[in-house]
């Protein structure tokens, strides 16, 4: 059972997701960490200097260490969310369904630049060089 100065409190979450792994804490409005946790994620290495990671793991990722950073927690009391995913990509198609980026020049405009037959600069509004 909580301390009714604890009831009182207000909280924030902070996700960041590495190269290996999720993390979350939880933080009071007087910045103390509260709880912590993290949780690992694969990775794959189909070929030398090439590495890929399931957006399917880091989403259960995302969503493991939030459940146990807000467990015993009034979570009507979060207050904010910080969300950090540094050189993290996930393509996914028009349906949602996560999409892989292809090494393979042939086939790379068609796994990463175009989307419903746009260049995905077109659609997002973020430019690059689209070929």
């Amino acid at each position: 059972m909580h301390s009714a100065k604890e009831e009182l409190l207000n909280y924030y979450v902070g996700i960041d997701v590495g190269s290996a792994s999720v993390r979350a804490a939880l933080v009071d409005q007087f910045g103390t960490v509260v709880v912590h946790a993290d949780q690992p994620t694969q990775i794959w290495a189909p070929q030398p200097d090439h590495y890929e990671q399931s957006s399917d793991d880091i989403w259960a990722a995302c969503c493991t260490v939030t459940k146990k950073i807000v467990r015993g927690i009034d979570t009507s009391r979060i207050r904010g969310l910080g969300f950090d995913a540094t050189c993290s990509l996930v393509v996914v198609d028009k349906q949602f369904r996560p999409l892989a980026v292809n090494h393979e020049v042939s086939t790379l405009n068609l796994a990463r630049d175009v989307i419903g037959g746009q260049c995905s600069a077109q659609s997002t509004g973020v430019m690059h060089r689209c070929t």
